[in-house]
């Protein structure tokens, strides 16, 4: 038997529903990059088009296109999102090792340590 829930891997690029932090009734479809499997949803950091000032530490990814992305884009590190795994969509693209090596050591950087 075969599930039709999406099964992200980690570092890959999918089209997710990302409900709003300050109404999280609302939320819209975007990119977002999977991390960790954590129970019935993942941990995952919004990728956003915006690339102006940000009070949010982030990463400009140089490969958007490589990544299934149509806009030059950046990788939001925090806030963190934990999206059910009833809200992917479709999967776009995945991080190179080189990029998931970045994320991961600016991540530690920030945190102290890998999500969870």
């Amino acid at each position: 038997m075969t599930s039709s829930t999406p099964r992200p891997e980690q570092w890959e690029v999918w089209i997710a529903y990302v409900r709003f932090a300050d109404n999280p009734s609302k939320g819209k479809a975007r990119p977002v990059l999977a991390y960790n499997e954590d129970g019935d949803a993942y941990l995952c950091f919004k990728i956003t088009s915006k690339i102006g000032d940000t009070p949010f530490k982030s990463i400009i990814l140089d490969d958007w296109k490589s990544l299934g992305l149509v806009k030059q884009s950046r990788l939001q590190l925090e806030p963190q999102y934990r999206i059910s795994k009833s809200e992917f969509g479709a999967r776009i693209g995945k991080a190179s090792s080189e990029l998931a090596s970045r994320i991961d050591a600016e991540f530690r950087k920030l945190n102290g340590s890998t999500p969870s």
